[in-house]
């Protein structure tokens, strides 16, 4: 007799293949048996009739490891779990709160205070550190862990954006090794953010070099994600470039990686403004060629055309490198303004497109968190530019924004997006910030994954539920090296997830665009509310999640080492 059975459950194993009747047996934390529908007798039956068994999913882009380390994580982690989230890979974007010394703790803290509004004391140091204290106070997920270049160059440097030099290298070598010591799976590299904006060429090509020497997968958080950008020299009047810029970061990744033999995952493939989504073609055509020459290449994909960001991340190197001096000179400001309007224009975005999520705890800001810059210009009668600079001075540069036009238009135009999540390349991700639930969330914090199979798997048909398991189950599994998850296999860890495929959906609802597609998109998520379909959540064998309540009140999620 079974611990548990699934009876007559429809299987979707995760491995992409075709669905099949069984029942499905659990002993101890593990898959024990799968056989014959109706022939299994258990301690607890589950009668799975009408309902797919699928294998817990995997949110491939997480920060919720910086809620690991505050004792209310479970405020922040339940609207993954109410969505099917078993296993999150943390250390995304160059930030990980490891590793640090007595030097670098509190400027890892302040290039990450977005990704957490609750201060914290370092009770670790090394990456090991930090997984013997998470296993010790527990997880309510479980987690593999990513090492963040950002924090890496801290360490060496600290935010000085000069190039490393010779004996750094060697160090940053040596830190990669301690990395993989410590059980990280890979490298990650967030370009947009301090200080891993600061990396050159040849830093780049450092990391990529050392992860592969180690085996560790390198990901990537892009320098730009419009068809034109400060990054590149390049810049032009014209509406046109020889190669768009969104394109030349991802050629530039392409290089390293098949240079240094490096397994590649690019963290987002978006394009930003209405004016990038014609880059698409360019975008995925460089993809396939390098996977032709041999590239081992992935990328993410956000199912939705909008995403959380921190709201430095729309300023111009040049000024973020002495933001404080900048902020406060006439002539500098006047420069960014320019830049900026200009820029936003080409790319063809908005501040309709750009919505305040979080003000980082300032009473001012809470009052605009949900509103557009556009509707906080104009209630404080001042200009775009002085709107963001007043949020991020107000902030303490914390502020958490939502930005719009990410490949498409909800409601008006989602060509580029659908064929985004149809890539066979592609791996579907969450990358939701959650930090105060009390106010306006990203809808992927509640219902990325459900969206994913409500609307784009039953609704669009962009594919079918299997392939669609698969994106969230055995593929990130496997591009990352989790042996026993993302399956549904004799002797597989018992993550597992029970769902209505004809009710599975996202609980929000989506304002319309305006007629001529350029007006805000509005979002009326309701806080605290779980999506629907999901009947069960389970982990380790455990039953975690029954029609959106959590119904097992201690942690037993675990930190998985490489």
């Amino acid at each position: 007799m079974h611990d548990v059975v699934f009876a007559n459950a429809t299987v979707v194993d995760g491995s992409g293949a075709n669905r099949y009747q069984a029942d499905v047996a659990i002993d101890g934390s593990r898959i024990s048996a799968i056989g014959d529908a109706k022939t299994m007798r258990a301690r607890l039956l589950v009668d799975a009739s009408h309902l797919v068994l699928a294998p817990g999913f995997i949110d491939f882009h997480s920060h919720a490891e910086w809620n690991l380390t505050l004792p209310d994580q479970e405020e922040f982690l339940l609207p993954f779990l109410r969505q099917g989230v078993t296993t999150f890979v943390g250390g995304n974007c160059g930030f990980s709160p490891y590793p640090v010394d007595r030097h670098s703790k509190d400027l890892v803290l302040a290039n990450s205070q977005f990704l957490t509004n609750e201060a914290f004391e370092f009770a670790w140091e090394t990456q090991k550190e930090f997984t013997d204290m998470v296993s010790r106070s527990g997880t309510l997920l479980n987690v593999a862990l990513l090492t963040g270049h950002g924090s890496l160059r801290s360490l060496l440097k600290g935010n000085d954006p000069a190039p490393i030099s010779p004996f750094e290298y060697s160090q940053m070598v040596y830190l990669i090794h301690q990395a993989k010591e410590s059980g990280s799976y890979g490298i990650s590299l967030g370009l947009s953010y301090i200080p891993s904006m600061f990396a050159d060429m040849e830093e780049m090509r450092c990391v990529f070099a050392a992860a592969a020497r180690e085996g560790l997968i390198v990901t990537i958080h892009g320098h730009t994600y419009s068809w034109i950008s400060p990054f590149f020299s390049d810049s032009t009047d014209s509406d046109e470039l020889a190669v768009a810029h969104n394109v030349r970061d991802i050629e530039l990744f392409i290089k390293l990686a098949k240079e240094e033999g490096t397994k590649l995952h690019l963290s987002h493939v978006l394009l930003k403004g209405r004016k990038t989504w014609e880059t698409l073609s360019s975008v995925l055509d460089t993809i396939d060629r390098a996977v032709e020459d041999g590239c081992d290449i992935t990328f993410g994909v956000i199912p939705y055309h909008w995403g959380n960001t921190l709201i430095k991340t729309l300023l111009p190197n040049w000024f973020l490198e002495n933001f404080e001096c900048n902020s406060k000179d006439a002539d500098a400001v006047a420069r960014l303004g320019c830049e900026l309007l200009d820029m936003e224009a080409k790319i063809g975005r908005t501040s309709d497109d750009l919505i305040l999520l979080w003000g980082g705890e300032s009473d001012a800001l809470a009052l605009f968190e949900g509103k557009t810059f556009r509707q906080i210009a104009h209630e404080r009668s001042i200009g775009e530019i002085e709107t963001i600079l007043w949020i991020i001075d107000e902030s303490d540069g914390k502020a958490r924004i939502l930005t719009a036009s990410y490949s498409g238009q909800e409601g008006v135009y989602s060509d580029p997006l659908h064929k985004l999540l149809s890539h066979p390349r592609s791996i579907i991700e969450i990358d939701a910030i959650v930090t105060d639930t009390s106010g306006p969330q990203t809808p992927a914090a509640s219902g990325a994954f459900p969206r994913l199979l409500g609307t784009y798997c039953r609704k669009n048909h962009l594919f079918s539920l299997e392939q669609a398991v698969h994106k969230i189950t055995g593929k990130p599994a496997e591009r990352l090296g989790l042996a026993d998850r993302g399956s549904i296999a004799i002797g597989a860890v018992a993550d597992l997830v029970l769902f209505d495929p004809d009710k599975i959906a996202e609980h929000a609802s989506v304002g319309q665009a305006s007629s001529d597609g350029d007006g805000p998109t509005v979002l009326h998520v309701a806080q605290g509310m779980g999506p629907v379909g999901i009947e069960q959540v389970w982990m380790g064998g455990t039953k975690v999640v029954e029609n959106g309540r959590n119904v097992l009140k201690k942690r037993i999620g675990a930190v998985i080492i490489n």
